[in-house]
């Protein structure tokens, strides 16, 4: 029985996807030929769709030592992305690997994981996401250019297509990312379109280490990107995926801890049936049953907008979840912030720009350093009187950059 709502959370996506794809298909020019330079492979991309054609692949590229990586995934339509074609370069060659195809694609992931060889890869946390889930371990040794384009004063986040116009002066050409990637076969143009998304990687690579260096930022950029493969950031976290509601905010404490025991649970159900959460049972209903807090098979269905689906195969489920919830310790109250004071408000509107100016000023991205929420918490707590919060500003490169001008709020 299908649990899908008859209304899931709306997406721009899907047409917008159909309609790229149909533009694609019906494009015949290729982008501009590749420069020419000893980082950059400029063959035509072969298409890997075999065990054999695979296990060579990964000795391949184990043997280069480094390679560079990205994918085409579909989002939208299943709990985890659809990974529908990887693409990856070394020096002299492009490759395409076909994960749709009747092969066995573990040995890519496990070479994600493979310390002795480097992965260079361009906002890649959710193409490294695989590796930890199928293997068990997370990638090492990643290489993230967005990340490294931070710490030489460029944008923070920077596409991919601006950051080679900007460091290699090489035009990508058109941007087909909401391409079908699934449907087969795929097009010259959008096979030419993939390989491009890594033929730069290792030339940005080389540019970049050599600007980062001689701005004395190397050991900062390392750390950052050493988080960027942490299993805590490969992790979805149910509580922390924001709720689109009306009503979330005025839930009351028991409402509340209804609402996180029906998060989880929805997680582990829509994980079980590969189906997007919002998909499987929206926010707004979600946040509808934990105001009613239904105690029955039949108040739960009684509950509006939940969908018929759910609520013939789950309502006991759901009831009984509620009832358990309720019988159990609750969590702590949770306290509405009190307003900033007007000391603290003027502090806080006099330290955000002069941390941003003091970033810039060292040719680091401030949007890479510091977000306005945390240094709001540093703020209210010292106004306050109360212990510093423990946030990413305290402590590592972050606190020794920004100490001269947060002072005592890092003490």
């Amino acid at each position: 029985m299908s649990t899908t709502s008859s209304k899931p959370w709306p997406s721009y996506r899907p047409p917008h996807r159909r309609r790229a794809d149909e533009a694609i298909r019906a494009e015949a020019e290729l982008p501009p030929a590749a420069l020419v330079h000893a980082l950059v492979p400029g063959n035509e991309p072969e298409l890997v769709q075999t065990d054999a054609g695979m296990k060579s692949l990964a000795h391949r590229l184990r043997d280069a030592g480094r390679f560079a990586y990205d994918a085409e995934f579909i989002g939208e339509q299943t709990f985890y992305p659809r990974f529908c074609l990887i693409q990856v370069a070394t020096a002299d060659r492009v490759t395409l690997i076909d994960p749709l195809a009747e092969m066995d694609v573990t040995p890519f992931w496990e070479l994600l994981t493979d310390g002795s060889v480097q992965k260079v890869v361009h906002a890649g946390q959710q193409d490294l996401e695989p590796a930890l889930r199928l293997t068990g371990r997370p990638a090492r040794r990643v290489y993230d250019t967005q990340i490294a384009a931070a710490f030489t004063g460029r944008d923070y986040p920077l596409s991919l297509s601006r950051l080679v116009d900007e460091v290699c002066e090489a035009d990508l050409g058109s941007d087909h990312k909401f391409s079908t990637w699934d449907r087969r076969p795929l097009t010259p143009t959008q096979l030419a379109y993939a390989a491009n998304d890594v033929r730069y990687l290792l030339l940005l690579q080389h540019r970049l280490d050599k600007e980062i260096t001689t701005l004395g930022h190397a050991d900062k950029a390392q750390a950052e990107l050493a988080a960027l493969v942490s299993p805590e950031a490969m992790r979805s976290d149910p509580l922390g995926m924001k709720l689109r509601a009306r009503g979330v905010g005025r839930l009351r404490r028991k409402q509340q801890a209804v609402c996180d025991a029906l998060r989880l649970w929805r997680f582990e159900h829509a994980e079980a049936k590969d189906v997007p959460v919002r998909a499987f049972l929206d926010d707004q209903a979600l946040v509808d049953v934990a105001r009613c807090k239904p105690l029955s098979t039949e108040e739960v269905r009684q509950c509006k907008g939940v969908p018929r689906p759910v609520k013939e195969r789950y309502a006991e489920d759901i009831a009984a979840l509620v009832r358990d919830t309720l019988d159990g310790p609750l969590p702590p109250r949770r306290h509405p912030g009190r307003p900033m004071s007007d000391t603290a408000r003027e502090r806080l509107d006099a330290l955000w720009p002069a941390v941003r100016d003091h970033c810039t000023q060292r040719s680091i991205s401030p949007s890479v350093v510091l977000s306005k929420r945390e240094l709001t918490e540093l703020v209210r707590a010292d106004d306050e009187g109360r212990p510093r919060p423990d946030n990413r500003l305290t402590s590592g490169w972050r606190a020794t950059l920004l100490r001269p001008v947060l002072g005592g709020l890092l003490d």
